[in-house]
């Protein structure tokens, strides 16, 4: 009779063992970090408050077309350069201290640094925040807005809650499975126990 219920024991903490384990793998799995799959955006006219987004990434990609996804009305001068975004400055003309200025922020960074191509040929990444600020007199650089903060404000909310949901429920639904488990081995061995005690007495 003990050997038996020794054996019920063993069991019990094996299949136990295994549920643990498998949800432990996949809470890690869920709180891993998503891999970036947009390119974050700041412009900042310097007149009110600077605009973000988060424009889903592709290959091919590029800065001007990063632009244009977030809905900003674009207009160059004849030597190509960007002059006016959403019809600022009024005049579509620039010079060495009034000028549109294209930088870019590496992901998983915080500085800025000077774009060295334009809009047209610059290829976004992944991850990555083009910053365009007007530049009026004097030099100044993007805010220091994060990806994370831009990326979280474009995120589909409900459909990121509904999928925390289906998570939780698909590890209350192991639980559940590994208990009816449980209960069926150790009823099952009860009735073998029984059995035994009958046929010794």
């Amino acid at each position: 009779m003990r050997t038996t219920l020794a054996r019920i024991a063993a069991l019990t903490c094996v299949i136990f063992a295994v549920a643990l384990g498998v949800m432990a793998g996949l809470t890690g799995t869920a709180s891993a970090a998503p891999a970036p799959t947009c390119v974050g955006l700041i412009v900042d006219s310097g007149q009110s408050k600077p605009a973000t987004a988060c424009i889903t990434y592709h290959a091919g990609l590029t800065g001007k077309q990063v632009l244009e996804k977030a809905g900003h009305k674009l207009a160059f001068a004849g030597n190509g350069l960007l002059c006016q975004i959403d019809g600022y400055p009024k005049a579509c003309t620039s010079d060495a201290k009034h000028y549109w200025s294209y930088y870019l922020r590496d992901p998983g960074t915080s500085a800025w640094k000077y774009a060295t191509k334009g809009p047209d040929t610059q290829q976004a990444r992944a991850g990555e925040t083009d910053g365009w600020v007007y530049v009026n007199g004097a030099d100044r650089k993007p805010p220091a807005t994060s990806y994370q903060s831009i990326s979280a404000r474009s995120a589909p909310k409900p459909a990121a809650a509904k999928a925390t949901d289906s998570g939780g429920g698909s590890h209350t639904g192991l639980i559940v499975a590994v208990v009816v488990i449980v209960v069926i081995v150790a009823a099952g061995a009860g009735q073998l126990a029984v059995r035994r005690r009958r046929r010794t007495s």
